[in-house]
């Protein structure tokens, strides 16, 4: 059978039987944080509650692509970067205006990190996107004004 996607607005565990190389209960969890800038936005007791609530040898995948245009921006903080049970995936698609050029980043224990970049396509970068992500990620000024602009236009 095909697996399905998950809502947007998830927050799911997925267990997998016991096999090879993997103890019964081991598996990957998601958690959607802020789909689309009008849409759900966990607060950091949620993230919390989920990581608490983890089965052992369980990572929680957490979507962040929305994080620089969140409610609470530091929301996730409360959790370790460096946490073996988590991985957070961002994206300089939406608040650094950069869908175009597809890069993206993840946050995680370093061990965790070393594991997907043994496998990650190694070339699959260009230097525009590079050049472009460095780019944003210097001009702070500008991610500021626009987290104004969408908390405003929240409000009204």
């Amino acid at each position: 059978s095909r697996a399905r996607r998950p809502p947007a607005h998830c927050a799911l565990r997925r267990r997998r039987p016991a096999g090879p190389g993997r103890a019964a209960g081991q598996g990957v969890g998601g958690g959607c944080e802020g789909a689309l800038p009008s849409g759900t936005w966990h607060p950091a007791e949620r993230i919390e509650q989920l990581v608490e609530g983890l089965p052992p040898g369980c990572l929680l995948l957490v979507d962040e692509a929305y994080h620089e245009l969140g409610v609470d921006f530091d929301a996730n903080a409360h959790v370790a970067v460096d946490d073996l049970r988590v991985l957070r995936l961002r994206t300089f698609s939406k608040g650094y205006g950069l869908a175009g050029c597809r890069i993206g980043y993840a946050l995680g224990a370093p061990e965790i990190i070393s594991a997907f970049d043994k496998v990650r396509n190694h070339f699959g970068i260009g230097r525009v996107s590079q050049a472009g992500a460095l780019a944003a990620l210097q001009d702070q000024p500008h991610l500021h004004s626009l987290r104004g602009r969408v908390a405003h236009a929240r409000a009204t």
